[in-house]
């Protein structure tokens, strides 16, 4: 088994949305993150060991500074084992 990340939901959002990762084995250290189309990283969501199975973080539609991030693309971005696996979602205002 391998890492995988996993549809955000709901997708398209207009505010909150639910981002899925399932790691194969307990320990397992996780990142994400969410990205805008230029590249630059919005908001960190998670940094840390995480457990086996699915996990779930919500994204807020905010950057780190807590402000409301403007409608768009994004992306989310998992780095765990060593790889990197991204998903796009759309933020609608």
């Amino acid at each position: 088994d391998s890492p995988t990340i996993l549809s955000a939901w709901p997708n398209p959002t207009t505010g909150s949305s639910s981002l899925s990762f399932r790691l194969p084995v307990n320990g397992g250290v996780a990142k994400l993150s969410v990205y805008d189309v230029r590249g630059n990283r919005v908001r960190e969501l998670l940094s840390g060991g995480y457990a086996t199975g699915e996990n779930v973080i919500q994204w807020d539609g905010k950057d780190n500074t807590g402000r409301q991030v403007s409608a768009g693309v994004y992306f989310y971005r998992l780095d765990t084992w060593g790889k990197t696996f991204t998903q796009k979602i759309v933020l609608l205002r």
